[in-house]
């Protein structure tokens, strides 16, 4: 079964969220190459089994094109702390974009 349509655009980021590794980025900038949104909390155990594959994703097909995108969506009191996602993402080695959500807005798109 195909879609009503070929071309469904994702909703735009919220304009007012912090990011980290990168300047604000907007959706309708995108346009044309692959983008792939992961959600994710430091917190979470099988957040930390996906990083790797996600970071590797990263590294290998950034230069074809590829954004990947982390949203940290925080399940846990101790994840909502701006200041400890960005402590997180440096000792992870992160190195693509990560959106702070801490109040769940791209979550709830």
């Amino acid at each position: 079964m195909r879609p009503p349509v070929d071309d469904i655009p994702a909703p735009p980021f919220p304009t007012k969220v912090p990011w980290v590794n990168v300047a604000p980025l907007r959706m309708d900038k995108q346009r044309g190459r692959p983008v792939l949104i992961e959600f994710w909390d430091f917190c979470r155990p099988s957040s930390l089994r996906t990083l790797p594959y996600v970071k590797a994703w990263h590294e290998r097909y950034a230069p074809d094109g590829l954004r990947v995108v982390g949203v940290h969506s925080p399940g846990f009191e101790p994840s909502r702390d701006n200041g400890a996602v960005r402590a997180a993402v440096a000792r992870l080695g992160i190195e693509h974009p990560v959106l702070l959500d801490p109040d769940h807005q791209v979550w709830d798109l």
